[in-house]
C-alpha cells in the first residue's frame, strides 16, 4: 500500500515538474503563455511567475480553468495578457521594441494583480490625444457596510507598468444605525491640453430615513511627471472632503462631524422644516446629533430643531 502511494506521488511530482518546465518556457511570450493556459487545467502559474522574476503573491492555482485575453496596442507596440481566475485577475505586460513585423524576443515589462469581491472586473484602453492608457479595475474597501471599486490608469508610453492615476468609480456605505447612508458613482472626462488633465464627475446620493441630498463633485487632476495630482484651483470640491467620502478615514466613511460639514445645507432644511412634516427625519437628526461632538454645525442644527418644534 505504501509502495503504491509512493508511486502515485512520484508520478504526480514528475507531471508537475514537466508542467513547471513548460510554463517557464512559454512565459517568455504572451501568445505562448495564453495558449498553454487555455489548453490546460489544474495547474499552478507559480513557475511562469518565477520565470518572469515575479512572486504572484495571491493569484490562485488554475484548479479548473483559467481564461485569458490579449490586449494589443500598436504604438508603442505591446501586448497585455489578462488572466482571469475566480475573483482574481493578473495583467502581464510584454513589449517588443522593434514592433510586430520584425523577429525578436519579447521583453516582459511588468505585472499588476487585482481582486474583485462585489464587482465585475473591467479593463480597456483609453487615449489622451494619441497616448494610450490601460485602465483596470480592482476591489477597494469591502465589508458588510462598505464596498468600493477602484480604477487604475497605466501610461503605456512609459517603461514602468505602474498606475499613474487611480480613482474610485463606485462607493457605497450602508450606514450603521442612525448614520447617513450614501452611494457614489463617478465617470471620467478626459481633457487634452498642453498638460494632460482628467476630470472626474461624481454623483453622491445621501439617505437618512428618506432622501436627504444629491450632490455633484467634480475634482480635476493634472499630469505632473509620472503622476496625476489633485488640482484644487480647478476642482469644485475640497480634496479632504472627497477623501472622507471615498474612504480616506480609518473608519472608511466620514466621521459624524464630517457628515455635519459635508451635509450642512440639507440638514438645515430638515431641521428647519415643521416637525409634523418630517417627523422621522427630525427624530433621526436628534439621535444623530447626540452622537456628534460639539461643533458650530451641531449647535446651529440643534437651535433650528428647537425652533421647529
Amino acid at each position: 500500500m505504501r509502495l503504491a502511494a509512493f508511486v502515485v506521488y512520484a508520478l504526480t511530482a514528475s507531471a508537475q515538474s514537466s508542467i513547471d518546465s513548460e510554463l517557464a518556457r512559454v512565459a517568455k511570450s504572451p501568445y505562448d503563455l495564453a495558449k498553454f493556459i487555455e489548453s490546460h487545467e489544474n495547474f499552478d502559474l507559480k513557475a511562469a511567475f518565477v520565470s518572469l522574476g515575479l512572486k504572484g503573491e495571491f493569484f490562485p492555482p488554475c484548479e479548473s480553468h483559467c481564461h485569458t485575453e490579449l490586449v494589443t496596442v500598436i504604438e508603442p507596440f505591446q501586448v497585455i495578457l489578462v488572466i482571469h481566475q475566480l475573483q482574481f485577475d493578473v495583467y502581464l505586460r510584454y513589449r517588443k521594441p522593434d514592433g510586430p513585423e520584425r523577429p525578436g524576443a519579447w521583453k516582459f515589462a511588468g505585472q499588476f494583480e487585482t481582486m474583485q469581491r462585489y464587482y465585475e472586473s473591467q479593463h480597456e484602453v483609453k487615449y489622451i490625444g494619441r497616448k494610450p492608457y490601460f485602465l483596470a479595475t480592482s476591489q477597494g474597501v469591502s465589508g458588510s457596510d462598505w464596498g468600493s471599486q477602484i480604477e487604475h490608469w497605466f501610461d503605456l508610453a512609459l517603461p514602468e507598468f505602474e498606475p499613474v492615476f487611480s480613482h474610485t468609480i463606485e462607493y457605497s456605505y450602508s450606514g450603521f444605525p442612525d448614520r447617513v447612508r450614501y452611494q457614489i458613482s463617478g465617470y471620467i472626462n478626459v481633457v487634452e491640453m498642453p498638460i494632460e488633465q482628467i476630470q472626474v464627475n461624481y454623483t453622491a446620493r445621501f439617505e437618512a430615513h428618506g432622501d436627504l441630498a444629491v450632490i455633484e463633485y467634480n475634482p480635476v487632476y493634472r499630469r505632473r511627471g509620472n503622476r496625476f495630482v489633485f488640482d484644487q484651483q480647478k476642482s469644485k470640491v475640497v480634496e479632504k472632503d472627497l477623501d472622507a467620502l471615498l474612504g480616506g478615514t480609518d473608519l472608511m466613511s466620514p466621521t459624524n462631524e464630517e457628515f455635519l460639514h459635508l451635509l450642512i445645507q440639507p440638514l438645515k432644511e430638515v431641521a428647519s422644516a415643521k416637525y409634523e412634516g418630517l417627523k422621522e427625519q427630525h427624530d433621526w437628526l436628534v439621535r444623530f446629533l447626540a452622537q456628534c461632538n460639539d461643533t458650530p454645525e451641531k449647535r446651529e442644527l440643534q437651535a433650528l430643531l428647537k425652533s421647529a418644534r
